[in-house]
């Protein structure tokens, strides 16, 4: 063969296979990549001694509550000057349900309703009443004091300059069996002295809402043994003890045309054991189809929430196609 055709078709050869491989890239096919070496089990591994994350219970030592028991979790905030953290899920037999938990890890009460309610600090105001939360009580829904209506756009500004905290829910945002939808009414919340109150108007221009801050809690992400940190003076922990690696899924690029930009980090899936250290005692659980990431990136799968002040921690955990567990862990008082 001419040594010039013969060149130009090992060109051409490797000019198809690098067109191919871009084509493979762009639509998003995974990188070719050689996995990570297995890591052994620690000295002493017991598989046995952990049981499935969606099955803990309360032991001896170390009290579990489960947030599954009063709905699906959607979200938390921390009160400082109460020490008191609430969540909101979503109800079985109601729309929402409030739960309030004290810093030892009691539950003070909860609020099961179909109206999402509006939080402003140790407030929880609903349409027809407010709740208080203290840092061992929950109280209400006790009365606002109504203020003359429809009020003005003039008369609802003058109000909002003058209130410590104000709050605006728009008729759209009210259930439809609802006198405030029906007549188009929006509903008006304002702090003054100490006392709330309330007031409709109606197609008002928006005023800026004055609110409280919305805390959150500290989260751990890392749960490295080496790098777990711990709660409430050193009182709690969590870090993983071992992961059993089973299946490895390499890097891969975001697609062409990719609205997020984001691909896939590399990533183990296998099964994850996890231990609890609570004043001394432990937990242990494993999680089935869990996934360790490998390039430090990618879906957090666990996490664990908690605070200097709180005298338990919050553990969460969810994935696509799984169920969502959460639970607050407190150390028994001996």
């Amino acid at each position: 063969m001419n040594p010039f055709l013969k060149a130009l078709l090992w060109i051409a050869a490797c000019g198809g296979i690098l067109f191919a491989v871009a084509i493979w890239l762009m639509a998003g096919g995974p990188l070719p990549s050689i996995p990570p070496r297995k890591t052994p089990p620690p000295d002493g591994f017991v598989a046995a001694a952990f049981v499935d994350i969606a099955a803990l219970e309360s032991t001896a030592d170390i009290e579990v509550i489960n947030l599954g028991a009063y709905g699906q979790y959607f979200e938390n905030y921390y009160l400082p000057e109460q020490n008191v953290v609430w969540f909101m899920l979503f109800g079985a037999e109601t729309r929402y349900v409030y739960l309030f938990v004290s810093r030892d890890g009691t539950v003070l009460g909860q609020i099961a309703t179909d109206e999402r309610l509006a939080s402003m600090g140790s407030v929880m105001l609903g349409l027809d009443g407010y709740y208080e939360i203290g840092s061992e009580t929950l109280s209400g829904p006790l009365p606002y004091e109504l203020l003359d209506e429809p009020l003005d756009h003039a008369a609802l500004k003058a109000l909002q300059s003058q209130s410590t905290y104000y709050r605006r829910i728009s008729a759209s945002d009210v259930a439809s069996d609802r006198p405030e939808y029906a007549m188009k009414r929006d509903t008006h919340f304002f702090l003054q002295d100490g006392v709330w109150k309330k007031a409709t108007s109606s197609n008002s221009p928006y005023l800026e809402w004055k609110y409280p801050p919305f805390v959150d809690l500290t989260v751990q992400y890392d749960l490295a043994p080496h790098k777990a940190p711990s709660f409430f003076e050193g009182a709690y922990r969590v870090s993983r003890t071992y992961f059993d690696q089973q299946e490895f899924f390499g890097k891969k690029p975001a697609p062409m045309g990719s609205t997020t930009g984001v691909g896939r980090a590399a990533h183990w899936r296998g099964t994850g054991y996890y231990t609890v250290e609570a004043k001394g005692a432990e937990m242990r659980f494993f999680i089935p189809n869990d996934r360790l990431n490998t390039g430090g990136s990618g879906p957090i799968l666990l996490t664990i929430e908690g605070h200097e002040m709180l005298d338990f921690i919050f553990l969460k955990h969810q994935y696509r196609g799984q169920d969502y567990h959460a639970y607050l862990l407190t150390a028994r008082q001996l």
